[in-house]
């Protein structure tokens, strides 16, 4: 199994064209392969399913809609299931990669100008997946400063965050980001 790679960065509700990725060495053999996933590394229970019944000539599958099976050690496995059956001995692993939540923010957008002082703008946020609280930033260019931390990050897939003052820094690229306290790639 070649994809995905070692500490691949995989996002909850999100789609991976040619995800996963495997060879059969040469076997005319499998014809059908299962592919499920364990969240616990290579010793953990394979519980998850990503698709059944795959034709294992293909040697890629497209990964729709991950779920929300958050981890930083999930392996899968390709097994073989030719016949319907198939032969559990003949399986291939991947590396263990992650799979992460997802934080979009929605406000401010390039398209606004929030004036220096202002004490009514909401940073707005949507995210996938079972996250904990997060950290907002802001960036004017030079670098991201912590503004707040250990935030809710909101209910049914939404947060905001009232911004108490706009700094007294004008700027045209300034950024916001908002990151997962626990996991700061998420």
């Amino acid at each position: 199994v070649s994809a995905p790679a070692l500490n691949t960065q995989i996002r909850v509700a999100n789609n991976y064209t040619d995800g996963i990725q495997w060879s059969l060495n040469g076997s005319t053999k499998v014809t059908a392969v299962n592919l499920i996933y364990s969240t616990a590394g290579i010793n953990g229970t394979f519980d998850k399913t990503v698709a059944t019944g795959v034709d294992a000539t293909l040697g890629k599958y497209t990964w729709t809609n991950v779920a929300d099976t958050i981890s930083n050690d999930v392996v899968i496995k390709v097994l073989d299931k030719t016949g319907g059956t198939g032969n559990s001995n003949v399986y291939g692993l991947s590396p263990s990669f992650k799979i992460l939540g997802s934080i979009v923010v929605n406000q401010p957008d390039a398209s606004q100008n929030w004036e220096v002082a202002t004490t009514d703008k909401n940073i707005t946020w949507t995210y996938g997946g079972t996250i904990g609280n997060v950290n907002i930033y802001y960036d004017y260019g030079t670098g991201y400063n912590q503004i707040a931390n250990g935030v809710s990050p909101g209910t049914n897939g939404a947060g905001s965050w009232n911004w108490p003052s706009i700094p007294d820094h004008v700027s045209t690229t300034a950024k916001v980001k908002v990151t997962e306290a626990a996991n700061e790639a998420t």
